[in-house]
């Protein structure tokens, strides 16, 4: 019976490991995040002016989903230097070299806007890509969302990497120099969002 009990606990540990789709609705409040997922922890303390803490990433048909922990509090998408960017097919050869990944999309977020290096490095504003962030206000704990059919080149499919960093004299990097976050989008179908109050 115990070995029976340990079995369920390790096929239930495992499931929820490997599983990546998730429903989010874009609310601030992040408690739909609520199994494991791909996750990179950043090194405490090594931001001049912000430092990074975490970035998570799910998605579900249309969206790439990214959490991410920034302290101090701040706003997101107003006065900062802070960098997305994403390596839209997982090939450090194409696009923009940065920190050994090869980036075909850069999003500043304190500009909402930025440069698709794929195509040719033009630059697009944040409705452009389906950008939307919570919460609006000043916090440490954001999410946000960029439609999938906007990644550069395979348009949201198969395996990317994501690096953030914030371009203020000695501001941090996520992930650290020499290390990558890899995230492969999971094709499972997600149940309909509703909001509750």
């Amino acid at each position: 019976m115990k070995l029976a009990i340990i079995f369920s606990i390790l096929i239930l540990s495992y499931t929820n490991a490997v599983c990546q789709s998730l429903p989010i609705f874009l609310d601030g409040r992040v408690d739909d995040w609520n199994i494991p997922v791909p996750t990179y922890i950043d090194s405490e303390n090594d931001g001049n002016v912000f430092d990074f803490k975490y970035v998570s990433a799910t998605n579900d048909e249309q969206f790439l989903f990214v959490k991410i922990k920034i302290t101090p509090f701040f706003k997101l998408v107003e006065e900062n230097q802070i960098s997305i960017y994403i390596d839209g097919d997982d090939n450090s050869s194409t696009g923009f070299s940065i920190n050994g990944i090869g980036a075909e999309l850069r999003f500043d977020f304190g500009e909402r806007s930025g440069i698709n290096y794929h195509n040719g490095g033009t630059q697009f504003f944040h409705p452009d890509v389906q950008f939307r962030s919570m919460p609006t206000v000043t916090d440490t704990t954001f999410e946000f969302a960029i439609g999938r059919q906007f990644i550069p080149p395979a348009n949201g499919t198969g395996t990317i990497k994501l690096f953030f960093i914030d371009g203020a004299t000695n501001g941090d990097w996520m992930p650290n120099t020499g290390e990558t976050f890899q995230y492969t989008f999971d094709e499972t179908p997600t149940p309909v969002v509703i909001q509750t109050e």
